[in-house]
């Protein structure tokens, strides 16, 4: 359902990354919300908009709905 459960980031700068993250744990958010919320370019906390919207998108084309999708993109050419 994309509710976060924990978050784990190994990197240089995470510090700089992970506090949106906790943000959305502490707040109940999904990754949706993430992925659709407006984040400054170029900076390391773009890297949390990048990966929630990934998983978004790896979730839509998932499953019946994704199969829809993909059967409707092959008849539009």
């Amino acid at each position: 359902n994309g509710k976060l459960l924990g978050v784990t980031i190994v990197a240089a700068r995470a510090g700089e990354m992970v506090q949106e993250w906790v943000l959305a744990l502490d707040q109940g958010l999904k990754l949706s919300h993430i992925a659709h919320s407006m984040h400054a370019y170029p900076t390391y906390s773009m890297a949390a908009q990048q990966v929630a919207s990934k998983l978004v998108v790896d979730r839509l084309l998932g499953g019946a709905m994704g199969k829809l999708l993909r059967k409707w993109a092959r008849r539009m050419g």
